[in-house]
């Protein structure tokens, strides 16, 4: 449980800041000038009959969301999964040492992340109020009986705000966590095929690099490696 707590943690609070989606926390914008392309949080990369693009929705439960385009008007069918698409972070000199660099981000597999998801569940869901438990009343009577009787009554009744506390923050969690096991259920993108001539589209998210200035995204279609530079820049809400 505390190990789960040492991943989540960070992005619960995240969502509790800021919402489920929200654009303002921080602001990509790309970096290199495309001909006929879009420019604003938009990567557009052309290889004969193959259109990829890469929308930047904002971010969802403390992830960089995007949206995945393919189009494939070649003669072949194309695979894509999360497994081909990562970026590639830059840190300015004057970062913080003590911060994790890691060199390459991989896109969060739903299925893996779900498996997380459905065990941190499982021990939330096993978790017992330790302000009821009968050791912990024990000791409080015990305690009890060497204090006054208005004490007695005070400690009763931070014992019950306790308690109630803990129920209310347990019941937050529980929804959170049923909220994100939903979204990773139906929402972001797979192991895809894109046949000829069509046009797929999904949902790519990745872990955020707060203290990175730049990102490399790069696409890997069928063994060629597609590559857009975007700028990060954190904003106020």
């Amino acid at each position: 449980m505390t190990s789960l707590w040492k991943i989540y943690l960070p992005t619960f609070i995240l969502l509790l800041n800021n919402g489920c989606m929200q654009t303002k926390v921080l602001k990509l914008t790309r970096v290199e000038t495309l001909p006929g392309g879009p420019t604003e949080a938009m990567a557009l990369t052309r290889n004969d009959s193959v259109a990829v693009s890469l929308g930047f929705n904002g971010l969802s439960y403390g992830n960089l969301d995007f949206t995945l385009e393919v189009r494939n008007s070649s003669a072949d069918t194309i695979y894509i999964g999360p497994a081909d698409c990562s970026y590639i972070p830059t840190f300015a000199p004057q970062a913080p040492v003590d911060i994790e660099r890691p060199k390459t981000i991989p896109a969060i597999d739903p299925k893996q992340h779900l498996v997380k998801l459905y065990t941190w569940k499982a021990d939330e869901e096993k978790a017992t109020n330790p302000y009821n438990n009968l050791v912990s009343l024990a000791i409080d009577i015990l305690g009890s009986l060497l204090i006054s009787k208005e004490e007695q009554e005070k400690a009763a009744i931070e014992r019950q705000r306790n308690s109630e506390e803990w129920e209310s923050k347990h019941l937050e969690t529980l929804y959170y966590i049923s909220n994100q096991i939903e979204f990773w259920r139906v929402t972001p993108m797979g192991d895809i095929l894109v046949v000829p001539n069509r046009t797929v589209s999904g949902r790519i998210l990745f872990t955020v690099q707060p203290e990175a200035t730049q990102l490399r995204f790069r696409i890997r279609l069928n063994g060629v490696v597609r590559e857009s530079v975007f700028r990060q820049e954190m904003s106020s809400r």
